[in-house]
């Protein structure tokens, strides 16, 4: 089985988890001596976000516990909050060669893959889960992702629309279909369909962030700073513009929609079940790993383009205080130096 290397041990997560209270600290010992309870434990710390530790504990009692699906879908999720998606798509992988009949990690495969950039893979592990349960919006919407991913954006808007029948008042899928007729060249239509999108009372910062996306990738850096604004801090929103006039005036430079995330990819809190049954952006535990073909209408979340710009690798310091003034000034006001 593939190891996860140690980084508490059991004593320090037992204090950690205790903050100074003595009953906690004998409760969890007793967890951490019971190998049964290791499931418990590492959804505790799952929970409460401190994802390596629950790496260690999903990965002690998997050792004893080989088949427990659940905990390959919860150490896959804390993999991949430490930036360590390769490893989470490994894992569920071999899981799933070894077992044929497995029918409900695809899902969270799909996602593994996606976050490493892989949209061959990520899309035959979300068209296996809708092959599984075909009505899952999570899945079908995956697919769309995937096929943005791969530049084939007719396809993916294929995949939002069939989503969408299913969940017809799902703002976030709604949001991934405008970047992808943005990302096909129609912008028009894309501020169409955004704009209405984050004018809603129940719009999320990432369709507010999506819109500016658009019309940073239109050339309108005015109304793109306006709607950055809204949401993020001056700075960020200045290397987001720089980003965007490099991808606007470079001709090998192009946006990639591998900076935008999978529905619940910030979920990383929740094993598979509990991203298919929650609604949008919970994060708390829901069930069984059996339930993912009961995913309701307002499962998912949106990909988010906007924010993950300002840190592209591509954006340097230097070209942010390169770029035009007219673009990052009239807006924002004129950046002063120190001294």
């Amino acid at each position: 089985m593939y190891k996860i290397p140690p980084s508490l041990s059991v004593a320090a997560v037992a204090a950690l988890l205790s903050a100074g209270c003595a009953n906690n600290a004998k409760k969890m010992n007793a967890e951490v001596e019971n190998p049964n309870s290791l499931y418990r434990v590492a959804e505790t710390m799952r929970k409460s976000q401190n994802y390596q530790a629950a790496a260690n504990f999903y990965q002690q009692f998997l050792e004893e516990n080989p088949e427990h699906r659940d905990s390959y879908a919860g150490l896959s999720q804390s993999l991949m909050a430490l930036n360590k998606s390769e490893d989470a798509a490994l894992i569920l992988q071999t899981f799933i060669n070894k077992n044929p009949n497995e029918k409900t990690l695809y899902l969270e495969l799909g996602r593994a893959y996606y976050a490493c950039n892989k949209g061959q893979e990520g899309l035959k592990a979300f068209k296996a889960a809708v092959r599984h349960a075909p009505d899952n919006v999570s899945a079908l919407n995956g697919v769309g992702i995937c096929y943005d991913l791969l530049k084939e954006h007719k396809q993916a808007q294929e995949w939002y629309r069939k989503a969408l029948k299913r969940s017809p008042k799902n703002i976030g899928i709604h949001s991934n279909l405008g970047v992808s007729m943005a990302l096909e060249g129609r912008h028009d239509e894309a501020v169409k369909l955004l704009s209405k999108l984050a004018a809603q009372p129940s719009a999320s910062p990432r369709e507010r962030q999506n819109l500016a996306l658009v019309y940073g990738l239109m050339g309108y850096f005015d109304k793109a700073a306006q709607q950055f604004s809204l949401d993020l801090d001056t700075d960020a929103v200045r290397r987001n513009l720089a980003y965007l006039y490099r991808v606007n005036t470079a001709s090998k430079v192009t946006f990639d929609p591998a900076d935008m995330e999978p529905e619940n990819a910030d979920a990383a809190g929740s094993t598979a079940t509990e991203i298919a049954t929650a609604p949008e952006n919970a994060v708390d535990p829901r069930g069984t790993t059996t339930e993912i073909t009961n995913a309701p209408e307002t499962a998912g979340d949106s990909r988010s383009a906007a924010t993950e710009i300002a840190n592209a690798p591509e954006t340097t310091e230097s070209e942010v205080a390169n770029a035009p003034e007219n673009i990052l000034s009239e807006t924002l006001g004129p950046t002063t130096s120190a001294g």
